[in-house]
């Protein structure tokens, strides 16, 4: 059997707490972990606070803890999540938009019959004028030509003939109107 060589001692912390250009084979050589899937590649031990955090990447690795495992599971739960809460948001706009159509739809059918009502008053209207007409000029045939208008007179009114409306019915001869 090969003797094994001796380890040289821990670099001391002279340099930055992060060294990105460390070397991970020789950090994890050095920490005594068989498993070297969890570098410790840049941790750096300049404080007590960074040799515990070594220490506990070095317990978590002993233990089998997948980083990469727990945080594509987080990762999927909040994508999941958000997934729901726009799908949440699609249904409640989908929602909104409905209602504001059937608003839409039941203000323009108030409308037309609104419209529709005011058309039927306006052609009732108009009927009864035509009516009441038809039966002025009946009544006027009925009494004849010569009888003037039945006008209220008002105590102390002067009614001149132009007021009587004498012989104006007939449209002619020498009058007042000629």
């Amino acid at each position: 059997p090969k003797k094994k060589e001796a380890k040289p001692a821990p670099k001391k912390a002279t340099g930055p707490r992060f060294n990105p250009l460390a070397d991970s084979d020789d950090e994890t050589e050095t920490t005594g972990a068989a498993d070297k899937t969890m570098s410790q590649a840049g941790l750096s031990t300049a404080t007590a606070a960074d040799a515990f955090t070594k220490k506990q990447w070095a317990v978590m690795q002993a233990l089998k803890v997948d980083y990469k495992k727990q945080t594509d599971k987080k990762a999927q739960k909040e994508d999941k999540e958000r997934k729901k809460a726009e799908k949440k948001n699609r249904e409640k706009e989908l929602k909104r938009a409905k209602e504001l159509a059937e608003e839409e739809e039941a203000a323009a059918e108030a409308a037309a019959q609104e419209k529709a009502l005011l058309l039927e008053q306006m052609a009732k209207d108009r009927k009864d004028d035509a009516k009441m007409e038809q039966e002025r000029l009946a009544a006027a045939r009925r009494l004849g030509p010569s009888v003037p208008n039945s006008t209220q007179k008002i105590p102390g009114q002067v009614l001149y003939s132009s007021d009587l409306q004498i012989g104006e019915s007939h449209g002619g001869g020498a009058g007042a109107n000629v």
